[in-house]
Order: C-alpha cells, then sequence, then structure tokens
C-alpha cells in the first residue's frame, strides 16, 4: 500500500496528502495480499481524483478491544452514494470482500460508509493472527 501511495502522492503532489494511524502491534499482523490496495485505488479513482481541492487520504491499523485487527482507508474526497444491495460494489471491493471471506469464514467485516464532513471510510475487521501462522 504504502509503495501505491507514494506513486500517487508523486501523480498529485500537493493535491494529496497522506496519513497513516498504524499501531506498532498490528505490524506483525497477517492481511491477505491485495486487501488494501484495491481500496485505495478506490479511494484515489472516484472520491480525491475528481476533486480540485487538495485532499486527504488517511489508513489505519489498529487492534480493537477483543484483538482484532481494524483497517480503515478515509478520504475526504466527493464521497459517493451509498452502496445497496441490488447495486453492490464494484469489482475491486467485491473481489475483497470476497478474499476476506475465503480466508476468514464468518469471522470479518468489510463496511463503506459515507462520512459527515464528506468523504468515504471503508473499514474491516479481520482476526489477528501471526504473519507466518496458518
Amino acid at each position: 500500500l504504502r509503495d501505491y501511495l507514494a506513486i500517487e502522492q508523486v501523480r498529485f503532489s500537493d493535491r494529496l496528502t497522506i496519513e497513516e494511524e498504524i499501531e506498532e502491534r498490528t505490524l506483525t499482523s497477517s492481511v491477505p495480499p491485495l486487501t488494501l490496495r484495491p481500496i485505495a485505488e478506490n479511494a484515489i479513482k472516484h472520491g480525491i481524483e475528481p476533486k480540485s481541492e487538495p485532499s486527504l487520504l488517511r489508513s489505519v491499523a489498529r487492534l480493537t478491544k477483543d484483538e482484532t485487527v481494524e483497517l480503515i482507508v478515509e478520504d475526504d474526497g466527493v464521497g459517493f452514494v451509498e452502496a445497496n444491495e441490488s447495486s453492490g460494489f464494484g469489482i475491486g471491493m467485491q473481489s475483497v470482500r470476497d478474499r476476506l471471506e475465503n480466508v476468514y469464514p464468518r469471522e470479518s467485516s468489510l463496511t463503506v460508509s459515507h462520512l459527515e464532513e464528506g468523504g468515504t471510510a471503508v473499514r474491516i475487521e479481520i482476526p489477528k493472527e501471526e504473519k507466518g501462522e496458518s
């Protein structure tokens, strides 16, 4: 994710601010490949790119009280129309949802929400597994 965001930072220059809030104790957690990048790509493409003003993309990784890993990608872009059951998700978001369900059957969640102050937040919760665990 950091490599992708570094490229986007060069592309957008002063129009994009990237913030990270990563708890150190999450750094040993296993996260399935290609979980966060499609979410960040959506934030850039659908939220930040259409906006002419400077924008913020923030990523968060922390442990919850019940020791699950919470991953959040949020932007202050143009926002989105809330997805409902009939409209579903785009290919990228659906592939993330499918990947999480395959790796953590009934133990993960993915929610997309509109932020009151504008923009979108995608929140994922997964069980805490150390890298290398099966």
